[in-house]
């Protein structure tokens, strides 16, 4: 059995089945639109029958078509990953990339999201030298998915498990090389599901507790093309708590391990969805719907997101940045200006559920320098003056900005010594 691959990306788990799975996949498996380029729908056994062999694959090879969630909600929408598909198609041996969400989840750019991912996976995990899709003539949205991945047409074939009479048997075949393949500067790269460390408390307080999903690495590519794994800025973080504050985090799991488990996992999804929603209305330079799970967060957030999107300089919002230097990486919740002072400001956003405390807003202010640190790498054309933490409550918003050049740099020099502990802290909790 190999290791087994799970992803994440920004909204979206890539993960083995569960058995919990079946019933939606058999719900989509049976609608029409989402079959409309396959060759039938699928009856119960045989949606379960094909979950059962993606599921077989992915314990075999530790890869496969994965069962794809949202963060947010856990919610099963389908499949996403790579296949060695009949070695009697015209391209075999092959492995190909492929997606099949259920109708609801159409136009977001999921399929997109969580495809990029699973190349990322293909030609850096499994060093495959070329990753190749295919469809039917008619079906123009995979289409534009595989040309937003980048991949190129390649021609037609005629599949050879279709009848000759079938409308669906000619298909467009789209490659993408590991030679041309040209991912971001900085991508979130997948994490493995390795052994546990040898001591399952520390385990369960660090992994439940300060490692929450998983620790996040980033790949990066340098001037020579190669590819280096980078710990983001909240690993590092989570991984170098103060002793005080672990202690404090060991006490409240000992004496409410349940309670303290969800209600760091509800805080964590609220928290992610808040995220989600603030860096898409500065994508789309406007306020859009509130979901309800955040309305009394995005109640107190909004009049102050409504200041931002009406100043005059761009926004950048979600961008990843890494410093080779140091050897971290990280993606920053925005860059943008500010009414109080010239220049562009770096803001770090939390949430909290009823009361801001001080820790929170000292890790907000130092993985706001860190990532200050690393934006010239990247940007040294859009010097960043100050950083700005924005903690919401349901009840309240407090913002911390931080002017003084001294200030910040001292921050970035607190961070440096927590950067200096990761490698052994790292080493303790992987055992």
């Amino acid at each position: 059995m190999a290791d087994r691959i799970e992803i994440e990306t920004d909204r979206l788990h890539l993960r083995q089945w569960h058995p919990t799975d079946r019933q939606p996949f058999a719900a989509l498996n049976a609608d029409p639109r989402v079959m409309a380029f396959l060759p039938s729908q699928l009856t119960r056994a045989d949606s379960d029958a094909l979950a059962d062999r993606c599921q077989s694959l992915i314990e075999q090879q530790g890869w496969g078509l994965w069962a794809t969630e949202l963060k947010t909600s856990h919610q099963f929408i389908g499949f996403v990953g790579l296949h060695q598909p009949s070695p009697q198609l015209p391209c075999s041996p092959c492995v190909e990339v492929g997606w099949r969400l259920a109708f609801d989840h159409w136009g977001q750019g999921l399929a997109t999201e969580a495809a990029r991912a699973a190349l990322q996976v293909g030609f850096v995990d499994l060093n495959l030298a070329e990753i190749v899709s295919f469809t039917a003539l008619g079906n123009r949205r995979s289409r534009a998915v595989m040309e937003r991945l980048a991949m190129v047409e390649s021609g037609t074939f005629d599949h050879p498990h279709l009848p000759e009479d079938s409308p669906l048997r000619p298909h467009y075949l789209y490659r993408l090389s590991r030679q041309t393949y040209l991912p971001s500067p900085l991508v979130v790269a997948p994490y493995k599901k390795g052994h546990p460390p040898p001591y399952p408390f520390i385990r369960t307080i660090l992994g439940t507790l300060l490692l929450p999903p998983a620790m996040r690495w980033y790949t990066f590519w340098d001037d020579q093309g190669q590819f280096h794994r980078l710990p983001s800025v909240t690993t590092i973080l989570n991984l170098t708590q103060p002793p005080q504050v672990r202690a404090q985090l060991t006490q409240a799991l000992a004496n409410h391990p349940l309670a303290s488990t969800r209600k760091r996992q509800t805080s964590r999804q609220r928290g992610d969805r808040l995220d989600q929603w603030f860096k898409a209305c500065c994508h789309q330079g406007k306020l859009l719907p509130l979901p309800p799970e955040i309305a009394p967060l995005g109640r107190q957030l909004k009049p102050y997101l409504t200041q931002l999107l009406a100043l005059p300089q761009p926004l950048y919002p979600n961008q990843p940045v890494f410093n080779p230097d140091h050897g971290y990486a990280g993606t920053l919740d925005l860059v943008a200006s500010h009414p109080l002072t010239p220049g562009l400001v770096l803001y770090e956003l939390k949430s909290t559920g009823y009361k801001i405390w001080p820790q929170a807003i000292a890790d907000a202010e130092l993985q706001a320098a860190a990532y200050a640190l690393a934006w010239p790498h990247q940007f040294p054309h859009l010097p960043i003056t100050a950083l700005a933490t924005l903690h919401v409550t349901p009840y309240s918003l407090k913002e911390n900005l931080i002017l003084d050049p001294n200030a910040i740099a001292q921050l970035q020099g607190q961070f440096l010594k927590r950067l200096r502990g990761f490698g052994a802290a790292y080493r303790q909790v992987m055992g």
